[in-house]
């Protein structure tokens, strides 16, 4: 069991890592439209994921699935969301804003537990709702600072709290929901490329030799972190999935800061460490739960 439990501390570690370096991959293919860069991750991981069920002989699974109109639908509103995040996170990364994405996954937590507050009318514990009010206050603090909302952290948070929502409920697989989410999106990505390349905005001139396997690897980079945390989320408590979570946004952020040399302003910075502190008492909150849940159970 200890073995078991190790293996998926492991696997969703391995995930989020993962997650985390991908902007160094998203940079080699700055050059290119970002929006262009978005439709060939759709495509690709489209075609991806048919040889991944093709595999796995899940194509009875998927025909099932079909057959459900509610299902269908919302894996095609859970593809609009995703592509609104993918296509914010790329375009960030490739213009310089990485910190203000690593920002936006920091704030992700929060927006999901506002959701559930307005959408789901769950109800918070007191110190729920003090990280709410320190998360907060980060981002009123840097809007005051700076005159402007960070529109692109609250987009990139925002689009994955709500594609989040929209997947509660949603009881098929990983592996089969990303077929359907990247497939229902993909005409209008494909005619999108298709575009971009008789007008000479695309790919053709920009990459050049050993670059264009950056366009099928996309797909493959966004599906592999999404099957290996599919597995590893199945063995460990959620709680710790929570945790580990924050290796993500905390990877981006080291990244912007020392890799590609973002500016860190003394304004950004404190509204940073108000989330910080917001996600280190709901870090706190959930562990004590956790902990307390185990106990009566235990009795």
């Amino acid at each position: 069991m200890k073995n078991e439990k190790k293996q998926g501390v492991f696997l969703v570690t391995l995930s989020y890592v993962l997650w985390g370096v991908l902007p160094i991959f998203w940079k080699l293919l700055e050059e290119v439209d970002s929006f262009y860069v978005l439709g060939a991750r759709v495509v690709w991981s489209v075609v991806f994921c048919v040889l991944y069920l093709t595999i796995l002989r899940k194509w009875g699974c998927i025909r099932e699935i079909l057959k459900d109109k509610k299902t269908v639908l919302r894996c095609g509103l859970c593809g609009v969301m995703v592509c609104i995040n993918w296509g914010g996170y790329i375009w960030g990364v490739n213009n310089g804003h990485l910190i203000d994405c690593s920002f936006g996954y920091y704030l992700n937590p929060i927006l999901v537990v506002l959701l559930g507050v307005f959408i789901f009318r769950e109800r918070l514990a007191k110190m729920e709702w003090l990280a709410v009010i320190l998360a907060s206050t980060g981002v009123i603090y840097l809007i005051i600072r700076t005159g402007t909302v960070p529109v692109l952290a609250v987009l990139v948070g925002g689009s994955f709290a709500l594609y989040g929502m929209m997947k509660k409920g949603l009881s098929i697989g990983s592996d089969e929901s990303l077929f359907l989410e990247t497939l229902l999106v993909s005409p209008i990505a494909l005619i999108y490329l298709i575009v971009q390349e008789i007008k000479g905005a695309g790919a053709v001139g920009v990459l050049q030799g050993w670059e264009w396997i950056l366009l099928p690897l996309a797909g493959v980079i966004t599906a592999v972190p999404l099957l290996v945390y599919a597995a590893g989320v199945k063995i460990i408590p959620f709680y710790l999935t929570g945790i580990l979570m924050y290796l993500n946004p905390t990877i981006q952020f080291l990244i912007g800061v020392f890799l590609y040399k973002e500016p860190m302003d003394a304004d950004k910075l404190w509204s940073f460490v108000f989330i910080w502190i917001g996600i280190l008492v709901m870090l706190i909150y959930n562990i004590r739960a956790h902990r307390k849940t185990s106990e009566e159970t235990a009795v």
